[in-house]
């Protein structure tokens, strides 16, 4: 993407990324896409890395100098990837801390480092293809942040210049995407039983157009793999949310039907890469009583 300003391609730099799932493949190929340079510091990726020149593995206690580092990790780790980078990478780096966790966890992931930290929350699944995901963000260097992410094909919108505005963000709409995840796996399971015909769905699709449908089945058999760490995601949300004085009774109720779904999915025959009819017969037994 070309500078607003000047009318040229900006530089992409070299990216360090903490931590290779699969929001650190979707970045990795992002910035070797652009003509940047990727270090990855994991010693199990959980997603292999692109087989690249431009790829490099880093050793754990190896120094390391990035214009970019960006952490994508569980919030359980995150400070321990901070304490890294701070131990190791050279200079003044942009940190980019992807991690899904609350305002308060990302203000203390960033601590005396704060002016360079960003704050990025992930505002799209990448359980289906998106031509250019939505990122909210925050923090002190926000405006180069966005030229910086912009690169990369990504949409930013920048949520404030204090870290722990876009998590705050990201939990808002936690509000509204994990409570509809339940209501469509538990409603599309029990229909199964309750209306063999399909009618009552086809009525919905009907009704709510061919996006909504779409992603409904994208919903479906993105829970077998992430209930289990949706749920505690909505449940910070739902903090979140009571710490501001307001009430999510219907999220309440969602993250139990979540978190009975992992528990079911934990127990049950791999379903993962089946078809939806499939999984919502797989998932049937959730809600039998």
């Amino acid at each position: 993407m070309d500078d607003a300003t000047t009318g040229e391609k900006p530089t992409v730099g070299s990216w360090l990324i903490v931590g290779h799932g699969s929001v650190g493949l979707v970045l990795a190929e992002r910035v070797l896409a652009a003509g940047g340079t990727v270090l990855v510091r994991d010693d199990a990726p959980r997603v292999r890395p692109p087989q690249h020149d431009r790829v490099s593995q880093v050793g754990a206690q190896e120094r390391v100098a990035a214009s970019h580092v960006a952490l994508c990790v569980p919030s359980s780790v995150a400070p321990d990837a901070a304490a890294y980078v701070r131990l190791y990478v050279e200079g003044r780096p942009m940190i980019l801390d992807w991690a899904s966790a609350p305002p308060s966890t990302k203000v203390a992931t960033a601590g005396p480092t704060a002016d360079d930290w960003i704050d990025v929350a992930l505002l799209d699944s990448l359980d289906r293809v998106v031509d250019r995901p939505l990122l909210a963000i925050s923090g002190m260097r926000s405006v180069a942040a966005t030229t910086a992410l912009r690169a990369l094909g990504f949409d930013v919108d920048v949520a404030g210049e204090t870290v722990g505005q876009a998590a705050a963000v990201k939990l808002t709409r936690s509000l509204f995407m994990k409570p509809l995840e339940a209501l469509v796996v538990e409603f599309r399971a029990n229909a199964k039983v309750l209306d063999p015909s399909g009618v009552a769905w086809r009525s919905i699709q009907q009704n709510l157009g061919r996006v909504f449908a779409d992603f409904a089945d994208v919903l479906v058999t993105s829970d077998v793999t992430h209930a289990g760490r949706r749920t505690p995601e909505l449940r910070h949300a739902i903090s979140y949310a009571a710490d501001q004085e307001c009430a999510s009774p219907v999220a309440g109720s969602a993250a139990e039907v979540l978190a009975r779904l992992a528990e079911h999915w934990a127990d049950t025959a791999a379903v993962t890469g089946h078809a939806v009819d499939h999984i919502l017969s797989a998932a049937r037994p959730a809600f039998q009583r």
